[in-house]
């Protein structure tokens, strides 16, 4: 029974969250199609490349600490000890302030020194600098956190339903007006710095009866208390999903760098909407994580047992599903998309699809070894398998060309989730039998 009640309340939360993201699912769509038919493909995709470029950098120097927030915050907000949680909050803060100037002062240097080298025209420099201020806004770590804690999953909701309507808009406006490739560049700028402010100002509503409004801007400055291995447990998931960042955006600049923009748009648009059909594991990431460190909290391992395998349930029903859709809907999706036709594009988008789909499978295997302390073990198998994706890729997209990059896709994430499946259903049966003998 218990059970079941914690399945449901994931799930419901899950439903929450899958709004937003329905909304942008279908504003896609539109505003993507809009997008090429204003700019044409290649344009289209040189504007996908500095975006992605930019979102890599930002990514990949990305703390965090919404995942610190929860880990190490749960029970002081929970039972209301401000005092202590205020320094795990200013601590998060503090690591959202670092990775924001860190990002963008990096990306500014690589593009001022090194344009010649980047994947679009030298003349599209200034908008790759200017897409660099946008750093600034995407990290929304602490925000996140807030509301993940307090169970605001309605606002996130709202918030990134908001967030597309602008984007969708713009690019209507833009496709309207035959604007150019730096109109739609500043219409996906406004979009990240929209969400940012509007997550970031709920959030910080939602302490105001906690911390006062002084005491809150002061956070990031004063002296912090701390848990010893907080810092330590920050870097390890930051880097695990680094590493997944690398993966995701340093495939398409890959593509984009040996089959070229054309390719690399194909690409990046079929795993838009591979992952689209997929995405709902993913929306369980904010709902999963405060859930299962409460049961680790009462050592409620047979708890976390019965509600994972309540989720490879459920996500074999979806992937039945997604599946049916590709196969019998595959290129007319595709068309739709895209306005054009390749041979290719339907086994294109079930191979990338399987491979979301077990993507899908790890999201909670994931956040079980992340709350059991496993941190280094995910760390550890990712960056294996990412390291040896790329010269596999190499010699795939040699032979097979964009379809080679799909069968990488699929190898390395059926590794990565077989090995750690695996081992959690080890260590959880461990778990349990230690609790039932003691």
């Amino acid at each position: 029974m218990r059970s079941e009640t914690t399945f449901q309340r994931i799930i419901s939360n899950t439903g929450i969250l899958a709004i937003s993201r329905i909304v942008n699912a279908a504003l896609s769509f539109i505003y993507i199609p809009l997008s090429i038919q204003a700019l044409g493909l290649t344009e289209y995709g040189y504007l996908l490349i500095i975006i992605e470029f930019v979102t890599l950098v930002s990514d990949i120097t990305q703390l965090k600490s919404w995942q610190t927030l929860l880990h190490y915050g749960t029970d002081f907000w929970k039972h209301k000890n401000i005092a202590a949680f205020q320094h795990i909050l200013g601590l998060s803060i503090r690591f959202d302030l670092i990775s924001s100037f860190a990002g963008a002062g990096i990306s500014f240097l690589c593009i001022h020194y090194f344009n010649q080298y980047m994947l679009w025209p030298s003349s599209y420099q200034h908008l790759a600098e200017l897409a660099t201020f946008t750093i600034l806004f995407m990290n929304t770590g602490w925000s996140n956190g807030i509301l993940q804690l307090d169970e605001k999953f309605k606002a996130i909701s709202l918030f990134q339903a908001i967030s597309s309507c602008i984007q969708t808009t713009g690019c209507f406006i833009g496709s309207l007006f035959h604007l150019k490739i730096d109109y739609f560049l500043i219409i996906w700028m406004a979009t990240q710095i929209s969400l940012f402010i509007f997550t970031s100002a709920y959030a910080a509503f939602l302490v105001k009866d906690k911390i006062t409004f002084r005491k809150f801007l002061s956070l990031p400055l004063q002296k912090i208390e701390y848990p010893s291995g907080i810092v330590s447990f920050t870097i390890k998931t930051s880097l695990s999903d680094i590493i997944d960042e690398v993966f995701q955006k340093g495939s398409f600049l890959f593509i984009s760098k040996f089959l070229g923009p054309q390719n690399a748009a194909i690409y990046r648009v079929t795993r838009k909407v591979s992952t689209g059909i997929s995405h709902l594991s993913q929306l369980m990431v904010p709902t999963i994580y405060p859930v299962f460190v409460q049961l680790r909290n009462k050592n409620e391992w047979a708890l976390i047992n019965k509600s994972l395998s309540k989720f490879l349930a459920l996500f074999s029903k979806i992937s039945f599903v997604c599946l049916g859709i590709a196969i019998f809907f595959g290129n007319f999706i595709m068309y739709k998309m895209m306005n054009i036709q390749y041979s290719f594009e339907k086994n294109f988008l079930i191979l990338l699809l399987i491979s979301s789909l077990i993507d899908m499978y790890f999201v909670p295997v994931r956040a079980i070894l992340i709350v059991s302390g496993k941190v280094s073990l995910v760390l550890l198998i990712r960056s294996i398998v990412i390291t040896l994706y790329f010269p596999v890729s190499f010699f795939a997209m040699k032979y097979f060309q964009l379809m080679g990059t799909a069968y990488s896709a699929v190898l390395s994430s059926a590794i990565i989730f077989i090995y750690s499946f695996a081992y959690t259903k080890v260590f959880l049966s461990q778990k349990t039998n230690e609790l039932l003998n003691s």
